[in-house]
Order: C-alpha cells, then structure tokens, then sequence
C-alpha cells in the first residue's frame, strides 16, 4: 500500500488556493456548531468522515475522529486506551515527542511499560526506557 502524508497543512507551501479562502470565510462568519439545533449549513466535518470512512473501508463514518493536528490525535489515540499495568509499547527513538512523551506519562501513570528500539542498527534488542 502507498502511504498518504495527510499531515502537511502547518509546513507546505504554496498552500493550496481554496485553504486561504475557506479559512477566512469560518473566521469572519458567524461561530455555530453542527451538532446544534437549528443548524441548516453544511456539514463539512461529517463530509469530510464520509469521504475519510470511504477512502479508509471504514463502515461507520462516526467512527473517524478528527483532531486539530497530528499530536491532539495522537493524544486521543494513546490516552483513549483502556491501558492495563504492565501493558507493552514498543516504539522507536526517532519517534516524534508527540508520541514519546504521551508514553513516557503513561509509563508513569498507568504502569504501561515502554521498549523504545535504536535507530543506529548497532543494537536491535528491545531496550526498556521508561
């Protein structure tokens, strides 16, 4: 499977043409929430689950969550387990701190036991971290 890089909205430029326009247009109209009654405009979170759940053969689009960036769903993914004391993670050095220190707090809180695997080839053992 090729892999998707959906994650490059804060470093790509040029920005795509319609990103500048849809993003002044949300900040100068009025704020509202879709989940709210009397709401009658589009519904481009839910859309944008519908074409997600089809791209990703998920059957339920309420299924997809959609976070601010890449570190808030990393943080719903790592903090929305049901982690049991003693549970392994095992995870590489050259991961992003967005990864690491979720886990190191949950090594600390919840006993969850994290194995952070070199990256220099040297020694390919599982190392415990934390």
């Amino acid at each position: 499977m090729m892999p998707v890089y959906v994650n490059n909205a804060a470093t790509s430029w040029p920005k795509a043409p319609q990103v500048g326009g849809t993003v002044a247009s949300y900040v100068s109209g009025v704020p509202y929430h879709a989940g709210r009654s009397g709401f009658s405009g589009q519904d481009i979170p839910g859309e944008c689950r519908n074409l997600l759940a089809d791209l990703l053969q998920v059957k339920d689009p309420r299924q997809i969550v959609l976070g601010a960036n890449a570190t808030h769903a990393l943080n719903i993914a790592l903090h929305g387990v049901r982690w049991r004391p003693g549970a392994a993670v095992v995870t590489t050095a050259a991961e992003h701190n967005s990864v690491l220190r979720p886990l190191h707090y949950l090594s600390k809180t919840k006993g969850v036991v994290v194995h952070i695997l070199p990256i220099n080839g040297a020694d390919l053992e599982c190392k415990k971290q934390y």
